[in-house]
């Protein structure tokens, strides 16, 4: 009887480092910039075959940016930038058929990509609930400080939530990557406590439209397009959720 303990005990450590090494091996991209976190982050199989698809994408466009990454990624609003970019990338590759990508070229934009002939300059500005910690009024900085080296998501927590804040952000924080007489696009990534997506279509695009208005006199951006991604548990996949807003001129 215990020698057949034994072997059982023997066999499932076998079955479970089998199956951490297939794991691995597919998700290859993900492991070699991810493996020194032990946080929540990416514990979920599916989230990680996702970014791993994001990554292997950079690594094919531009092997430098790819490599550089690792290392702007220290922190996690760093690693949600990091993340937001290479998730636009991706999704202007696969779903809008982008072509000719440059990734973070001779100018101060993110990315460049062309499709039917027309290039987009893209600026993508990542917002996240570490920011929304430290705009919370309600908390002392010795509070926000504690609350940031906690878990995003806490049991019980309550929260006012306004996606006014980080589309006011985002607009003033990207006017200076862009060029007059271009196809200007900013996308949103946000990582926040609740997505952007949950707010009514026409109230997002009232903050946008009064947001430009007030911030881009010059008329620089063309378009603001929020960006996010929601596990479908059911079918076992992401979806991305993408909203475009067009500037009325």
């Amino acid at each position: 009887m215990l020698r057949f303990a034994a072997q059982l005990r023997i066999a499932r450590n076998a079955i479970w480092y089998a199956a951490k090494f297939l794991t691995m091996k597919n998700n290859k991209y993900f492991f070699d910039f991810f493996k020194k976190y032990d946080d929540d982050f990416g514990c979920d199989p599916i989230r990680k075959a996702e970014i791993n698809k994001w990554l292997e994408l950079i690594c094919g466009l531009n092997k430098k940016f790819y490599d550089n990454g690792k290392t702007d990624i220290a922190t996690p609003e760093k690693r949600d930038a990091f993340l937001g970019e290479i998730k636009a990338v991706y999704y202007c590759h696969k779903f809008l058929k982008g072509e000719e990508f440059e990734i973070e070229p001779n100018t101060k934009i993110d990315f460049t990509y062309k499709k039917e002939g027309v290039k987009f300059f893209v600026e993508v500005k990542s917002p996240s609930w570490h920011g929304e910690i430290y705009k919370d009024d309600s908390l002392t900085l010795d509070q926000k400080k504690s609350r940031k080296r906690m878990p995003q998501y806490i049991n019980g927590e309550w929260r006012s939530f306004s996606p006014k804040d980080a589309i006011e952000d985002s607009i003033k924080n990207s006017l200076d990557k862009f060029k007059k007489n271009q196809k200007n696009v900013l996308i949103i990534t946000p990582n926040m406590f609740v997505p952007l997506h949950n707010s009514p279509s026409w109230y997002v695009s009232s903050i946008i439209k009064e947001e430009l208005k007030k911030q881009d006199t010059q008329n620089l951006i063309t378009t603001v397009a929020i960006l996010e991604t929601e596990l479908l548990a059911g079918d076992n996949k992401i979806k991305y959720i993408y909203d475009e807003y067009q500037r009325e001129i």
